[in-house]
């Protein structure tokens, strides 16, 4: 059995009620000073999830997962589980606006990490439907939101500008400790209209 399941978590911000959703890459939570295995930065088709648990539990000895769900790609199908309990706040998204990375509107978020490399990968459509389906619309029809003011990519609210400033001007010095890197191959539109359809 595994301990760590069972820890009761100290020092965690609760976060208010939001709409908002922010969809990432797992590569952009990961630690720069701690490895983790490159398989595991790429979309596969085996269940990663107990290993990207031990990676922040036992190796970085954090209280909770930085992101509230984890969508994995097993076999040929996305499947969705729970990462951090959802009325809790994302350290991750907090870290980012103390770096002034990240607008503070974004500090009660709910944070969605996807097992794929969107700056070496095509998104998978079915990826799309997959989120739309069991993220997207039931949190939509909940809240009574739009995708406009609702959804949202973390390249498209993430301060690009300052985070290259640092890197040229601090490059390992920075305080920043995460592998950010851009989605090259994501494209909004596409996504929009994929998961329009079940909106």
């Amino acid at each position: 059995m595994i301990l760590y399941k069972f820890k009761k978590l100290f020092n965690v911000q609760k976060r208010k009620h939001t709409e908002k959703l922010i969809f990432c890459h797992l590569t952009n939570v990961i630690d720069r000073d701690y490895f983790l295995e490159p398989d595991l930065l790429d979309r596969d088709k085996y269940y990663s999830f107990a290993k990207i648990k031990n990676y922040y539990f036992e190796r970085l000895a954090k209280e909770q997962l930085p992101f509230h769900y984890y969508v994995d790609r097993i076999g040929d199908e996305w499947e969705i589980m729970l990462g951090a309990p959802l009325n809790y706040r994302s350290q991750y998204l907090q870290d980012l606006i103390n770096l002034g990375l990240l607008s503070p509107e974004y500090k009660d978020a709910t944070l969605i990490v996807i097992r794929d490399n969107f700056e070496l990968n095509i998104p998978d459509i079915r990826l799309f439907k997959t989120i739309g389906q069991k993220i997207i619309e039931p949190n939509l029809f909940l809240n009574r939101r739009n995708m406009n003011n609702s959804v949202f990519w973390f390249d498209e609210l993430f301060d690009w500008k300052t985070f290259n400033e640092d890197k040229l001007l601090y490059n390992l010095q920075s305080k920043n400790r995460y592998r950010i890197k851009p989605m090259k191959y994501f494209d909004r539109i596409t996504f929009n209209l994929e998961v329009l359809y079940f909106t």
